[in-house]
């Protein structure tokens, strides 16, 4: 367990001494118009208003898990977020090669297991989409959050002007980063 994994049996410890669900939300407001206030509503209660014989402890149950609800969902997205980027790393191979064509939504050229392959299929993507090609150069990027490597594919032209096809390949981080919390 990382620092940033959520403690999932103080969670689940939390969640199971709190009332059962599900839950409302009553608002009771006070008016002391009479005495010249008024005073914005309050949360009365956390769940399905039944007797309890220790209705003290009950709620005391209650806002515990209310209070620590602020720090434990965005633990709980985040490490899901987490694992739903491991999985998807282990499943996909690492390189892709792209065509991002500007104003258009971008094209997945496809994947591989390598950054030669992903570069060859890229390429053989752009001459069975040209009846002429100049000759092509790959120059490296600035990676995009989330990957580690990138090139650009480039067309150089015999009459000296280069183009960008917008053709790029770029390999995911091996290592996936904890996502970040509420407010980051």
């Amino acid at each position: 367990m990382t620092s940033t994994d959520p403690d999932l049996d103080t969670i689940e410890a939390r969640a199971n001494a709190a009332t059962a669900g599900p839950w409302n939300i009553e608002l009771d407001y006070c008016d002391c118009s009479e005495y010249g206030c008024s005073h914005a509503p309050f949360a009365v209660g956390f769940g399905p208003f039944t007797s309890f014989e220790n209705t003290t402890d009950r709620h005391h149950y209650d806002a515990e898990f209310v209070a620590a609800a602020r720090t434990d969902v965005p633990a709980l997205v985040a490490e899901i977020r987490r694992l739903r980027a491991a999985a998807a790393a282990e499943l996909l191979p690492a390189w892709e090669a792209m065509y991002e064509p500007g104003n258009v939504s971008d094209y997945l050229i496809g994947y591989a297991n390598d950054e030669h392959a992903a570069k060859g299929a890229a390429e053989a993507w752009l001459r069975s989409q040209k009846d002429e090609v100049g000759r092509l150069e790959w120059v490296p990027q600035r990676p995009l959050d989330g990957y580690d490597q990138e090139a650009e594919l480039i067309e150089r032209h015999g009459d000296g002007v280069d183009t960008g096809p917008g053709i790029t390949v770029r390999r995911r981080c091996a290592v996936v980063p904890a996502a970040g919390g509420a407010g980051e």
